[in-house]
C-alpha cells in the first residue's frame, strides 16, 4: 500500500490496529472518541478538548508580518473547526531570523491586526460550539534556514558542524543575548494581541534546537547540557515576569534529531543501526516543566520518515516514522509527569488518526492529539472525530508532500493542493510543476 492509498479495505479501527498490530507496531485504537472530548486545564486555562491543530507554516503573510487575507481565511477555518488548540504557525523575532519574506510576524505597530483575527476566532467558535480554542504563538529564529527579503541566504547559525563552508561563523554570546531579548519582547506582544501562550520552538533544526545540540560550541552556550538550556530558560523566566505569569507557556521539542551525536541529539549508534536514546531530551522536559512550562509538543527532526527501525513495507511505510515518534511520546510522558504532552503525527494515520489519538490518550501515551496537514486538508475533522465517527477517507490528506513544496524558497504561499485547490493547486502547476518542467 503506497503513502496516497485511502485503506478503505480497513473499514473500521478495530481492522486498523490488527494491522499495524501484525507489523510490529502495537498502538492503543479506539473508536470511541470519549477521551478526544476531555477538557484539560494548564496555566488556570480550560483547553476544550484534546485534538490540537499544530504550527503549519503559510508562509503568506504581508511584507510587514501582519496577516493577509489567506492568513485570516486559513485560521478561520481552524476556528470553524472547533479544535481545543490552535497552534498559529511560526512567527519570526527578527528580521534575521525569517525563513522566508512572508514568514508571520509581529511588530508593535500591527498588534491591532492579529488581536483581530483573534477576536473573530473566538465569535466563531463560540457561536457553533459554546466555548473558546485555546490560542497559541510559535515564535522562532530560523537560524541556518534564515533568508532576506530576495530570497538570499543568511543562516544564522548556533554551531559548526564538519561540512560548514569555512567562512561560516556561528552567532556569537552577544547575538544569543539580544535574540533572549527578541523573545521575550515578541512573546509581550503576543499576550498583548490575546493569545493564550506562547511556544518557543526548539524543533526542527531551527536556532534553539540547534543550539540544544552545540556540545561542541564554547562560552555560555555550548558544552554542558546547563549551557546548552540557558537561552532557552532565560526566555521562560523573563516571559513569566514580563507577563506576571499570565500568558501560557508552551515548548516544541525534538524527542531526536536526524543524526546521533555530536551531530544531533536523541539518538545512539550502535553498529550500523541508529536507535533512540532519550535519556537527555527527558532530562530537557524535566528542566521545561520545573520552569512553568504548560505544554510540551514532542516532533522529531524528520517526523515523516523512519530514522532508526528496519526499513518497512509498502503496507505500513507510511506509518513507521509516526509510531517510532509516538512510543517516545509515551516514554517520555511515563518519567516526566506534570505536563501536557501533545503528540505530533498522527496526520500520518489518515481517517484513523483521530482513534490512534484517542487510544493514546486514554492509555496515557500522551495528553492531546496533534494534527498538522489533515487540519490544512480537512478542517472539519475536528467534529467528526470528536463526534467518534471514522473521516471520510475522501477528504483526508494524502500524505503527498505538496504542502512543503510549496514552502520551497521562491513560493510564498503553502496550503493543501489536493482538496484545497482554490487556489493551492494553482500556486503549484505556477510554481512548483511548472519550475520543474
Amino acid at each position: 500500500m503506497k503513502p496516497d492509498a485511502d485503506n478503505r479495505d480497513l473499514q473500521t479501527p478495530e481492522r486498523f490496529r490488527i494491522l499495524l498490530k501484525e507489523h510490529g507496531m502495537d498502538l492503543p485504537v479506539e473508536a470511541n472518541a470519549e477521551s478526544l472530548r476531555l477538557s484539560a486545564r494548564t496555566d488556570r486555562k480550560t483547553i476544550p478538548n484534546r485534538i490540537c491543530i499544530q504550527p503549519l507554516e503559510g508562509y503568506d503573510s504581508l511584507d510587514d508580518g501582519s496577516p493577509s487575507d489567506l492568513v485570516y481565511r486559513r485560521y478561520r477555518r481552524f476556528a470553524h473547526s472547533g479544535a481545543g488548540i490552535v497552534w498559529f504557525e511560526s512567527a519570526a523575532v527578527a528580521e534575521d531570523g525569517k525563513s522566508n519574506p512572508h514568514q508571520m510576524m509581529l511588530s508593535s505597530d500591527h498588534i491591532s491586526g492579529f488581536h483581530a483575527l483573534l477576536a473573530e476566532m473566538d465569535r466563531i467558535c463560540l457561536e457553533e460550539y459554546g466555548y473558546t480554542h485555546y490560542k497559541v504563538l510559535q515564535l522562532t529564529h530560523s537560524g541556518r534556514v534564515s533568508r532576506g527579503s530576495e530570497w538570499n541566504r543568511r543562516p544564522v547559525a548556533a554551531r559548526r558542524r564538519a561540512s560548514d563552508p569555512d567562512g561560516l561563523i556561528p552567532a556569537s554570546d552577544e547575538r544569543i543575548f539580544r535574540l533572549i531579548d527578541e523573545m521575550v519582547e515578541h512573546a509581550v506582544m503576543a499576550w498583548k494581541a490575546g493569545f493564550d501562550a506562547v511556544d518557543i520552538k526548539a524543533c526542527h533544526g531551527y536556532f534553539l534546537s540547534e543550539l540544544l545540540g552545540a556540545y561542541e560550541r564554547n562560552g555560555e552556550f555550548g558544552g554542558a547540557l546547563e549551557n546548552r538550556m540557558r537561552a532557552l530558560l532565560c526566555m521562560i523566566d523573563r516571559i513569566r515576569k514580563r507577563t506576571d505569569g499570565e500568558l501560557g507557556l508552551a515548548v516544541r521539542l525534538n524527542a531526536y534529531d536526524s543524526a546521533p551525536y555530536p551531530d544531533g541529539r536523541g539518538l545512539k549508534r550502535e553498529g550500523d543501526r541508529l536507535s533512540p536514546d532519550l535519556s537527555e531530551t527527558v532530562e530537557i522536559c524535566r528542566m521545561l516543566r520545573d520552569r512553568g512550562v504548560g505544554i510540551i509538543d514532542i516532533s522529531a527532526s524528520q517526523p515523516r520518515q523512519p530514522l532508526f527501525l528496519d526499513a518497512a513495507d509498502e503496507t505500513t511505510k507510511p506509518y513507521v516514522g509516526a509510531f517510532d515518534l509516538i512510543c517516545a511520546v509515551r516514554e517520555i510522558r511515563k518519567q516526566v509527569p506534570g505536563v501536557l504532552f501533545v503528540c505530533s503525527g498522527l496526520s500520518q494515520f489518515r481517517q484513523f488518526g483521530p482513534a490512534v489519538g484517542a487510544g493514546g490518550i486514554r492509555d496515557g501515551w500522551f495528553d492531546l492529539a496533534g494534527f498538522g496537514r489533515q487540519a490544512l486538508a480537512y478542517p472539519g475533522f475536528v467534529q467528526i472525530a470528536l463526534a467518534g465517527e471514522c473521516l471520510d477517507p475522501d477528504r483526508c490528506c494524502v500524505l503527498c508532500g505538496s504542502c512543503f513544496r510549496l514552502m520551497d524558497p521562491g513560493l510564498s504561499a503553502a496550503g493543501c493542493v489536493v482538496r484545497d485547490p482554490d487556489p493551492y493547486a494553482v500556486l503549484y502547476r505556477e510554481n512548483v510543476a511548472g519550475r520543474r518542467n
